[in-house]
């Protein structure tokens, strides 16, 4: 039986007829030697010898990596190869200088003076910074170290719950430097601002993003890049923890994932020199000038290059081939920040259980790719700023979603596409020795690569008539005429019927087969001897089972060979022909003499085929790596078709609607993504329908769930006269799920999404801070309310509230703010913010929480951050009428029957009319009765005996409604001329409202004697 078809294809180097319009890609294979004529002999193998000389041909050594020893020659004598055809190589040597210096500068605690006995580590155990020991050494915030006080205000630690099962992880490398004209402290230690370069490189892609920013001593840029950025190791300078343990040590330990193992290396290693010169030597050649004139002044990023390499190519013996690695400058300027707690409060890609499904991820996450799931996973945790970048990427969810065919054949197509980033490491990695694995990943790549290239043409026809701009670089990519002279060169070289393989013969004969015929006369002498010896074997099996009349059936493993299995043996004795009997579980496994002489034939044969065909490969391999580049940009255009494709997928099932870029956030009837879905019975987690082309198709069992209480939408609105808004009402009566609405609709619209609404302006938001979670930290030593004050403390500092001191350390005097009707002049952190504050204060007594409240809400009344902040303080609203841009909000709740709980879920303006939930919900309840009673009585005296706060009250109000006039008259100026008619009818309702206000507080001549300043506001408005 022959193992394969015979080989019927003409010769590759014959002229064949190529269109002048396909740029081919050159390809120039090791020089073969004379072929010899078509007899086995002596002859053969002096040709073999010659060939194995000329053949074997030493990687270049990158200048980064390690000295290799005399005995770690490429070429291998014959007598070393295995059985198999496998070559047996020495080990790599490192140098042992470089690998012991690293050792020595890896633990702080380690004797420099000691010698490097051991090389299989880069880094002995670390108590204090190993991530099975590190809590041990955490210090809890704002306590004293040996380096002095922790002064910042740092979150607690998120225990990797922002970051989600399966996402990517990084090897990260920071270089922190102390600011230009800031002498305070040692490098990283305290004191004032810092700047910091930060290299992440995805060994799955093969991308390595480089940025460079001013950070505070709270860090909370560096953070959060590390929660877009997930490490698996992050590389520090040793100088960090010697000779103690720095303040920014200290910080990161607190903050990042625990499981993240830190690892101090010596200062010499951020070197920006050498990483300059790793960009230009490691770079694609096309990237390498743009990014070194951003990166020119900025030395802490060439810094992180130089050690993040140094690690990969010392610690985890990497060979990567030169210019081949995508470095892609990450700015931090154009994102919203949003850090890693807030990220897990908001459940954006991870919910409370630690699972992606229902999260906002989980909803989006309608991608067909490997590289769209990643791709919408880092812009779900930074969203752009960009408007012009956002309203793009609208336009093209839009023509996605208007343009007939155009969603299910993207669809279709993005479903073929293999994973663009996994075959880009394949060819980026270069193994130091070539063994059976490489050669065979070899050929997987190239099988890869040419399915990658056939399915390109479906997506380049859906993307034919696309308009917008991102579709239409995307099929320009997708279109290059590099990707057709890639196809020809591999056509030239490789079989056209080469496919992946799984069985261990199979794998055999495609790495035997791979390369066409008459391509190498030595190797076409090889595998004819090959299939004819295979012939042999099997002939002689069938006449084994025909002679001795046994049902003999034919196997193969890569070690033994070819053998034989007898199943349904008796027992009896077996003739002597048969030796080497083994019993197995489905019968007995045996052989013959005759049959491994034949496999010590296919070994030598195997020998010279994979030798020669190994090497066509290997050069196949180099020659298209030249154009790695394009593979990059593929990469990146199908990531953003995906995501564009899955945000349409989104919209048309979920009937979103596309947000509008305003001054203020406006959202009529918006709805929470994730919860939405769950009250109409669907599991984001599940493909819905009509994801799969079927529009308007009823749900089925695979993507439904029970269904809940119907959502209720809400409205929002903030702008600048009201941007801090008080929402009070019952326990469960929905204040966090409205925070969290707000929030999860305004990022969805910064991923340029539509959004679950039935219409949505956004303001552009540069930062979401939030104070959402309650509870113990015990790795840190921190209660309840000691973790609330440090978030709070962090959130004011990150929104450049800071009343103590300035970045100098000297007194500074609080500027007072002036609400006007269009926006509120103080401090603030240089953008606008988003800010959540749910029910601050519950883990102290009720006086020291009213009062904590009350400073952090006058606080944010003097920024321009819009603020929404949950309490069940009523006194609030009262305490602070006299900020206008303060206002309230409530959700109610109805006792049915006397026993039952009724929630209403709608946002209603005002403080809650009825003060006293907390009772009426106790009520509900299998509560003591007498115990209620009492309840109630305490409660009625205690509000008998406050002050009526109200006795003076008419003139706040007074100028408080002028204030509301005169800030919705600001906005209707705002808006476009062309919504006259509805303006109209609105102006009408506020002359209503304000005469009726006006009225009832004793006329106009009570308002301006209660209130000068809000009539002036209202004149100049």
């Amino acid at each position: 039986m022959d193992p394969r078809a015979a080989l019927r294809t003409p010769s590759p180097w014959a002229p064949s007829p190529i269109p002048p319009s396909v740029v081919t890609v050159p390809f120039t294979p090791t020089p073969p030697p004379p072929s010899p004529s078509p007899s086995r002999g002596s002859g053969v193998q002096t040709t073999l010898d010659a060939w194995r000389r000329a053949s074997t041909a030493a990687a270049v050594p990158s200048p980064l990596a390690p000295a290799r020893s005399a005995a770690s020659s490429t070429s291998v004598p014959t007598s070393t190869r295995a059985r198999n055809g496998s070559a047996t190589r020495p080990r790599t040597a490192v140098s042992a200088t470089m690998r012991a210096a690293l050792l020595r500068a890896a633990s702080p605690y380690a004797d420099p003076r000691r010698p490097a006995t051991s090389v299989g580590t880069m880094a002995p155990p670390r108590p204090t910074t190993r991530a099975t020991g590190r809590s041990t050494a955490r210090t809890a915030p704002g306590s004293t170290t040996q380096s002095g006080t922790n002064s910042g205000a740092t979150r607690p630690q998120t225990s990797g719950t922002a970051i989600g099962p399966g996402a990517p992880r990084y090897v990260v490398a920071l270089s922190p430097h102390r600011a230009a004209g800031d002498g305070r402290g040692r490098e990283g230690g305290g004191g004032g601002g810092i700047e910091m370069g930060l290299c992440a490189v995805d060994l799955a892609s093969g991308q390595c993003m480089v940025t460079h920013f001013a950070d505070t001593r709270a860090l909370p840029r560096t953070l959060h890049r590390l929660t877009v950025f997930p490490p698996s190791q992050l590389i520090v300078p040793s100088s960090l923890y010697t000779p103690t343990k720095s303040e920014l040590a200290l910080l990161l330990e607190e903050s990042i994932d625990p499981d993240v193992e830190i690892v101090p290396i010596d200062k010499q290693h951020f070197s920006a020199t050498k990483g300059q010169a790793t960009l230009r030597h490691m770079g694609l050649a096309d990237d390498v000038q743009a990014l070194e004139l951003t990166l020119a002044a900025q030395g802490a990023a060439f810094a992180a290059i130089s050690a993040a390499f140094t690690f990969l190519e010392v610690t985890h013996a990497m060979a990567l081939a030169h210019n081949s690695i995508r470095f892609v400058y990450a700015p931090i300027q154009g994102t919203m920040m949003i850090d890693a707690l807030t990220a897990a409060s908001l459940e954006l890609v991870v919910n409370q259980s630690g699972h992606a499904s229902h999260t906002l991820f989980g909803v989006l996450n309608q991608t067909k790719t490997t590289m769209g799931a990643r791709l919408l996973r880092c812009t779900v945790l930074q969203p752009s700023v960009d408007q012009l970048t956002i309203e793009t990427r609208l336009d093209a969810v839009q023509e996605i979603i208007e343009t007939d065919g155009l969603a299910v054949s993207l669809v279709r197509a993005l479903k073929d596409l293999p994973n663009v980033d996994k075959l880009i490491s394949g060819f980026i990695h270069v193994e130091k020795t070539r063994t059976v694995k490489s050669a065979e990943l070899n050929l997987v790549h190239l099988v890869h690569l040419r399915q990658l290239i056939a399915a390109l043409r479906p997506l380049c026809t859906a993307l034919a008539p696309a308009r917008n701009v991102l579709l239409v670089e995307a099929h320009r990519v997708a279109s290059d005429a590099v990707f057709e002279a890639m196809e020809t060169t591999m056509a030239q070289v490789l079989e056209p019927d080469l496919a992946v393989q799984t069985t261990p013969i199979g794998i055999r004969n495609q790495r035997a087969f791979a390369v066409r015929t008459d391509m190498h006369g030595l190797l076409d002498v090889a595998r004819q001897t090959y299939r004819e010896t295979t012939r042999d074997i099997y002939q002689l099996v069938n006449d084994y089972a025909s002679q001795y009349q046994l049902p003999l059936k034919i196997m193969y493993s890569p070690s033994a060979g070819f053998d034989m299995e007898l199943r349904g043996h008796d027992g009896t004795p077996l003739p002597p022909v048969f030796v080497n009997a083994v019993k197995k579980r489905n019968g007995v496994r045996l052989t013959t003499l005759d049959i491994m002489k034949l496999n010590d034939r296919i070994r030598e044969s195997m020998d010279e085929i994979f030798l020669i065909s190994d090497q066509i490969v290997q050069d196949l391999t180099d020659t298209l790596r030249q154009n790695v580049g394009v593979l990059y940009r593929l990469s990146e255009s199908v990531a953003l078709v995906d995501m564009l494709a899955a945000f349409a997928a989104c919209a048309r099932m979920h009937n979103y609607v596309r947000p509008q870029f305003k001054d203020a956030i406006a959202i009529q009837n918006g709805r929470h993504p994730v919860k939405d879905l769950l009250s109409r019975g669907i599991d984001p987690s599940k493909p819905h329908p009509s994801a799969r082309g079927a529009r308007n198709a009823p749900p089925d069992s695979a993507s439904t769930v029970n269904p809940s209480t119907p959502y209720v939408p809400n409205d929002t609105y903030l702008d600048g006269g009201c941007n801090v808004q008080l929402v009070m009402g019952a326990n469960m009566a929905g204040k966090t799920t409205y925070l969290k609405q707000v929030a999860a609709l305004v990022v969805m619209a910064h991923l340029g999404s539509y959004v679950p609404a039935d219409v949505a302006h956004v303001a552009v938001v540069d930062q979401i801070l939030s104070r959402m979670t309650l509870g113990d930290c015990l790795t840190a030593g921190s209660s309840s309310f000691m973790v609330e004050m440090t978030e709070i403390a962090y959130l004011l500092r990150c929104l450049g509230i800071d009343d103590d001191e300035d970045e100098e350390g000297e007194e500074v005097e609080v500027e007072k703010a002036h609400p006007t009707v269009l926006g509120r002049a103080g401090r603030s952190g240089g953008g606008q913010a988003l800010v959540l504050i749910d029910e601050l204060g519950r883990g102290t007594s009720q006086s020291d929480a009213l009062g904590i409240a009350y400073a952090v809400v006058e606080a944010l009344a003097h920024s321009n951050a819009y603020v929404l902040f949950a309490t069940h303080f009523h006194a609030l609203a009262r305490h602070l009428r006299h900020y206008p841009n303060v206002v309230s909000l409530h959700l109610d709740m109805h006792v049915v029957d006397g026993n039952r709980v009724r929630y209403l879920y709608k946002v209603h303006d005002g403080a809650c009319a009825d003060r006293d939930y907390g009772l009426r919900l106790a009520a509900t309840l299998p509560f003591p009765p007498t115990l209620l009673q009492e309840a109630d009585a305490i409660a009625t005296w205690l509000k008998s005996t406050k002050e009526d706060d109200g006795a003076d009250g008419g003139g706040e109000e007074a100028a408080r409604a002028v204030h509301e006039v005169a800030r919705r008259l600001g906005t209707v100026l705002r808006e476009p001329v062309e919504m006259a008619a509805p303006l109209v009818a609105y102006l009408k309702d506020m002359q209503r409202q304000a005469r009726a206000t006006v009225d009832g507080l004793g006329g106009w001549d009570a308002v301006v004697a209660h209130g000068d300043g809000g009539s002036q506001g209202a004149e100049s408005s």
